[in-house]
Formats: structure tokens, sequence, C-alpha cells
């Protein structure tokens, strides 16, 4: 599929569009940038002491396990309760944001993993750079808002990440996403059978979008981009990485298993028709692995 339209967009203002300081967001613009994007970043926004305690345990924790990944009830353990990854997003623009993204249904926490992506120099248990993905290939379909933290410096001399700024319908239907399977299940990874396969790769990003479609912020410690498990997304590393980096991602999950999120507009009809899909997608959970009528997301 070919979504010739956005191969004319002028990615270069889009970049400096959703990339700002913390100051000159607000709850609402980063709402905005969020859906129509489908990805922000927030420079400034996370503490730079809960950074550097998170990463000390996690560091702490990975000396004694081979785990790809370190999850937050490791952390817990380790710190005796004291220390959460959730603690990286206590900014009240984030947290308002959060409010706004879910609004109309309470939302809880649903994971935090930190992870390791090894650099040009192999290091010893460390996650090769991942691929080009979405996060619904291999969780949930329901809504989430994800908070991706590095914590250490990347996108220059560490691998950083590259994403798909586009909304995530128009992500949806170029994944392929199909809400019944496509392929009998296969692979070991469930949610596989409703995706076509191997049509996100860098080459054909660049052939449908343009050369420069791919964002690949540069990153500090402190800096947050902000998605959901509706995007293109992947480590980004050239010849030069020779560093490794270590980040945390943070979900965040609806009560109401919906793949779409409440209308913007005034529309009373539109937002009448959001809250009935949403008492309905709550009764059939159980009954459907999409967990929404299909008419609902195209409000």
């Amino acid at each position: 599929m070919s979504l010739a339209p956005s191969a004319t967009a002028d990615w270069a203002s889009i970049s400096r569009e959703i990339d700002r300081d913390i100051a000159a967001w607000t709850p609402e613009t980063l709402r905005a940038a969020y859906i129509a994007h489908g990805c922000a970043v927030v420079r400034g926004a996370i503490d730079l002491a809960t950074i550097t305690r998170l990463r000390e345990a996690t560091s702490e924790i990975y000396a004694r396990t081979k785990a790809i990944h370190v999850h937050d009830p490791d952390i817990s353990e380790a710190t005796q309760g004291r220390l959460s990854g959730f603690d990286l997003i206590a900014h009240p623009k984030l947290k308002r944001f959060l409010d706004l993204v879910f609004v109309g249904q309470r939302y809880g926490r649903e994971s935090a993993t930190a992870r390791r992506i090894m650099g040009g120099k192999p290091q010893k248990d460390w996650q090769p750079p991942l691929e080009l993905h979405v996060d619904s290939f291999f969780h949930e379909f329901w809504f989430t808002v994800n908070f991706w933290v590095p914590f250490d410096e990347c996108g220059m001399e560490a691998p950083g990440l590259q994403l798909l700024p586009i909304d995530y319908r128009a992500t949806r239907r170029y994944a392929g996403f199909s809400r019944a399977p496509v392929y009998p299940y296969r692979d070991g990874v469930e949610n596989s059978r409703y995706f076509p396969g191997d049509v996100l790769t860098v080459d054909r990003i660049r052939r449908d979008f343009g050369a420069d479609a791919l964002l690949r912020p540069a990153m500090k410690p402190g800096d947050v981009i902000v998605s959901s498990n509706w995007i293109v997304h992947g480590s980004h590393q050239t010849a030069d990485m020779a560093k490794g980096r270590a980040s945390m991602e943070l979900r965040f999950i609806g009560t109401c298993p919906d793949i779409a999120v409440k209308p913007d507009g005034l529309d009373s009809y539109r937002v009448a028709a959001w809250f009935l899909a949403n008492r309905v997608a709550t009764k059939i959970r159980k009954g459907t692995r999409t967990g929404i009528p299909f008419w609902a997301e195209r409000m």
C-alpha cells in the first residue's frame, strides 16, 4: 500500500512542530500533536535525579541477570518499594496530557520496562537494535500512551529511536492491520495473525513517504518521546554509533478496551457514539480480539 499524499509532506516542518521544550508545550498542544502525528518529543520533562536513581537500580539488576528487560516489579523488589519507573512521569503537564488522551474513562499503569540496546561494539546480554515495528504486533490492541525515556545520550554516538510521524489510523492502514486474522497463528506471536508481515522497512517508508519521513531525534537524559502502541518505530543505528544506550518505556492503558481516542470535535452525535462504543466494547472484550465494534473506530 502506498500513501502518496503523505509523500509530499514537509517532514522537516513536522519535526520542528512536534519537537519542543517542556516549557513550549501545553497539555492541549501536546495532545493535538500526539493525535495528528502519532508522537511528540518533549525536552527537559524528566527529573534528572530520578533518571540517575533508576539507571543505577536497573544496572544493579542487570549485573545479576541475563534477562533482556528489567520490569517495574524487579525495580520495586530491588529497592524495597522505594523506586518505580513510573516516578519518571511526574511533570504536571505530562499527567494532564494523560488525562486529556483518556478523557471519559479511567486509565492505569500497564508496564514500565527497561532495556539496553547495543552499539556497534557488541555488549554481552544487550539487545540488538530493534527492527521497525508496531507495538500492537506484540502487545494488546487497546490504545495506550507510551513514554520512551533514554537514560543516556543517544541518536548520535549511540542508537536512538526512529518513528514515522503519521496519525494512528493512517498507521493501522499502512501496517495492514486487519480485524480478522490474515493467516493462521504462527511464529509464537499471537498478534502477528492480524498483520500481513514484512511491510515495515526503511526502504519502503522512504519510497512511500519520502526520504526524510522518519523522525530520528538526538536525545538526552531528561527528554521523552510520547507515542502510542499504534506507531511505526524502531531503533535508529548507524555505523558511527559505537556506544550502547539504556532506556525505559512506560505504558498507560485505559479501562475501556478501545483502539481509538475520544473525538476532538464538539459534535454531540460523534461524542455520544464514542461513549456508546466503549460501553459495548467493555461488555464484548472477552469475546473478540480487537474488542471494539468495527463502526466505532471510524468516528
